[in-house]
C-alpha cells in the first residue's frame, strides 16, 4: 500500500507548520533544575559525644568513690530521689529551651513562664486546682501566640521577641505576686523568692521517682521525634526560613509555632513543679531564684548547649539534654561538698565554654555535603537533538534546476 492508497483506518499525519514571513519557531525550553537538596547530618557525631558524656559522668562519679570523699547521694536512695525531684524542673526547664532551639526561635521568656505558672498554680490551687491548671496552660498559650506572630510574621529573632515577651511576663509576675502579698526578692529580676504557705498538692514519696522519670523521658522523646528524616528536614527548613527574607510560610509558621508551644507548655510545667514539694518536704513551699530568673535560665541554656543542641536550630542529639543535665547537677553536689558552694558561677561558666566549643564541633563535623542530583531525562534528550535554525524572513533560494527541467523547456 503505498502513500497515495492510504487506508482510510490509518491516522492522518500532523499538518506540517507553514513558514510565513516574520514566524519563528519557539526554542525548546529545558526544564528548570531541582533545587538543591539540603545537607545531610552525620548523627554519628551526637552520638560520639553523648557517649562521651557518659563516660565523663561514670568516669568523675567513679573517680569520686576512689578519693574516699562523701559517697551518701549514692549510697542513700531517699536522698537521691529528693535531689533529683529538686532537680526536675530545671532540666524541664532545658528541654523546654532546647524545643524552640531547634526550630531556630530561642525562647528566652522560658523562665518568667514559669515563674508567672507557679505563683498562679500557687494563687488558685487552694479554690480550684483545675481552675489553677487551666490558667498556666492560658498563660503557655498567650505567650505562644505572641511570640509566634513575632517570630513568623514580623520575622523578629527569636532571642529579641522572647526577651520582650520576658519583660512583659515578669511584670505581670509582679503584679500577681503582689495582689497575693508575696514576698518579693531582693534579686535583679524582682521575681518572687519565698512563698507564705505551702501549696495543698504534694507528691507522695512513691510517686517522686514516677515525676523523675517522666521529665527524664520526656527530654529523650523530643531528641526522638527531632531524629525522624521527615521532621529534620521540616527543622532545617525553618532554620533556612529564619536567616532569609520575608515571612514563614504556614507549614514553618505551623512548625514553629509547634515548637514554641511546646516550649512554653514545659517551661509552665516546670514552674508548676517548682511548688509541688514532696511529702517530705512539706514545710514550706519555695521558689527558687536560680530556677526561674536569669541564672536559672542561663544555666538551662548551658545545659542544652553542652548536651549538642546547637544555637542555629535543628541539630541535636537524643540523649544529650538530660546526660548534661546530670553532670551539671554532679559538679553541683561535688563543689557543695568541697565547700565551693560559692565559686558555683565557675562551674556554670565552664558549662558555657565547653558547649560552645561543642555547637562549634557539631556544625562543622555534623554536616556532609548532599549527592550530586541527577539531570532529568528531559534535559539530556534536549541537549542531544540539536535545536532547528529558526526562520528568517529572507526570501527562500532558487530550486535548483534538474536535466529532465531542461529537456522539457528546450522541447516546448
Amino acid at each position: 500500500m503505498t502513500d497515495d492508497t492510504r487506508s482510510a483506518t490509518d491516522p492522518e499525519p500532523a499538518p506540517e507548520p507553514v513558514l510565513t514571513p516574520g514566524y519563528r519557531v519557539p526554542a525548546q525550553v529545558p526544564p528548570a533544575p531541582e533545587p538543591a537538596p539540603a545537607p545531610a547530618d552525620r548523627l554519628w557525631i551526637h552520638a560520639a559525644w553523648e557517649l562521651a558524656l557518659l563516660v565523663l559522668l561514670a568516669g568523675g562519679i567513679g573517680l569520686w568513690w576512689l578519693l574516699g570523699r562523701d559517697t551518701n547521694l549514692l549510697s542513700d536512695p531517699a536522698l537521691l530521689r529528693d535531689r533529683l525531684f529538686a532537680v526536675a524542673p530545671l532540666l524541664l526547664l532545658a528541654t523546654a529551651l532546647a524545643a524552640s532551639i531547634r526550630v531556630r526561635a530561642v525562647n528566652l521568656a522560658a523562665g518568667a513562664v514559669a515563674a508567672l505558672a507557679a505563683l498562679l498554680f500557687v494563687s488558685w490551687e487552694d479554690e480550684s486546682q483545675l481552675l489553677a491548671a487551666a490558667l498556666v496552660v492560658a498563660v503557655a498559650l498567650a505567650v505562644t501566640v505572641a511570640l509566634s506572630v513575632l517570630v513568623t510574621v514580623l520575622k523578629v529573632p527569636g532571642w529579641a521577641a522572647s526577651l520582650g515577651a520576658a519583660v512583659a511576663v515578669l511584670a505581670t509576675a509582679t503584679t500577681v505576686a503582689e495582689d497575693g502579698e508575696f514576698a518579693i526578692g531582693p534579686s535583679a529580676g524582682g521575681v518572687l523568692t519565698t512563698l507564705p504557705e505551702s501549696t495543698t498538692v504534694t507528691v507522695a514519696t512513691e510517686l517522686a521517682w514516677a515525676v523523675i522519670g517522666t521529665v527524664m523521658a520526656v527530654s529523650v522523646l523530643g531528641g526522638l521525634i527531632a531524629v525522624v528524616p521527615s521532621v529534620r528536614r521540616r527543622l532545617q527548613a525553618c532554620r533556612e526560613a529564619a536567616a532569609g527574607p520575608g515571612s514563614r510560610d504556614l507549614p514553618l509558621a505551623v512548625t514553629t509555632g509547634t515548637g514554641l508551644l511546646v516550649s512554653n507548655l514545659l517551661a509552665a510545667g516546670a514552674g508548676v513543679l517548682l511548688v509541688i514539694p514532696s511529702e517530705q518536704v512539706a514545710g514550706g513551699a519555695e521558689v527558687p531564684a536560680s530556677g526561674l530568673e536569669a541564672m536559672g535560665l542561663a544555666l538551662a541554656l548551658a545545659i542544652v548547649l553542652l548536651g549538642g543542641t546547637s544555637v542555629w536550630g535543628r541539630r541535636g542529639g537524643v540523649f544529650g539534654t538530660l546526660l548534661a543535665g546530670l553532670a551539671v547537677f554532679a559538679g553541683f553536689a561535688a563543689f557543695t561538698d568541697l565547700g565551693w558552694a560559692a565559686q558555683g558561677h565557675w562551674l556554670l561558666t565552664g558549662a558555657f565554654a565547653l558547649g560552645l566549643l561543642v555547637n562549634w564541633l557539631v556544625e562543622v563535623l555534623g554536616s556532609r555535603p548532599p549527592a550530586p542530583a541527577e539531570p532529568p531525562l528531559e534535559s539530556i534528550t534536549a541537549l542531544a537533538d540539536p535545536e532547528p535554525p529558526a526562520a528568517t524572513e529572507e526570501e527562500p533560494p532558487p530550486a535548483s534546476v534538474t536535466p529532465e527541467t531542461e529537456e522539457a523547456t528546450s522541447s516546448r
